[in-house]
């Protein structure tokens, strides 16, 4: 409602000059939305287009209007950063490695150490947040934890002396991949179940939109 009386505000009309409302984009399926329009503009029609393609489309537009006399550089970014669950100074944070808006592909490596003598077990904590690049380290208040992924360790492991070293990777397509080696035993974890729908999982979520449309 506050969107659109700023809208309305914006483009120096009034409620009672509107014929109608038209609404787009993803969330504007959702009945409550359409209710509380209707509720606060009784005389207004509310009508909705395409939501879930509409403003895509608008960007695409408005960028033709932009560079139809310039070439157009199309860059893929993640739009989250990620990083891992450490013990920094004695304070566990997010140790960011992946930067949302940062060209792809990209990686990053990091060096740990483990807790304690004879540990079998590495937790790989696999966090999410908005920070920028330069933000080294995030508080766990501001991240959300996506996945905890434990990965036995190999050899014989002293607290001082064995290093773990854990790469994270994201491909052109934002893929994400973990690497964790340890005394020269590599182990991979899957990342992509936790942050992309699968194919039957994006089919079921199509055929729920589609009813609703």
């Amino acid at each position: 409602i506050k969107m659109t009386n700023d809208a309305i505000r914006a483009a120096g009309l009034t409620p009672n000059t509107l014929d109608r409302i038209v609404l787009v984009g993803g969330p504007s399926i959702t009945p409550l939305i359409r209710s509380m329009l209707e509720n606060e503009f009784p005389n207004v029609e509310i009508t909705r287009y395409d939501p879930i393609h509409a403003v895509a489309r608008g960007a695409a537009i408005y960028a033709r209007s932009l560079f139809k006399t310039k070439s157009i550089k199309i860059r893929s970014v993640l739009n989250k950063t990620f990083g891992l669950k450490m013990g920094i100074d004695g304070e566990e944070c997010v140790c960011n490695l992946l930067y949302r808006n940062v060209t792809l592909p990209m990686s990053r490596e990091v060096v740990c150490r483990p807790k304690t003598d004879d540990q079998e077990i590495l937790d790989v904590a696999i966090y999410e947040n908005r920070a920028t690049k330069g933000e080294l380290h995030t508080p766990l208040t501001r991240s959300r934890l996506l996945n905890t992924f434990h990965i036995p360790l190999a050899g014989k492991i002293s607290r001082g002396r064995t290093k773990i070293y854990i790469r994270m990777s994201a491909d052109f397509e934002g893929l994400i991949s973990i690497e964790v080696e340890c005394n020269n035993k590599k182990d991979t974890c899957d990342l992509s179940s936790d942050i992309y729908l699968s194919d039957e999982e994006f089919s079921e979520t199509m055929r729920r939109v589609r009813m609703v449309q």
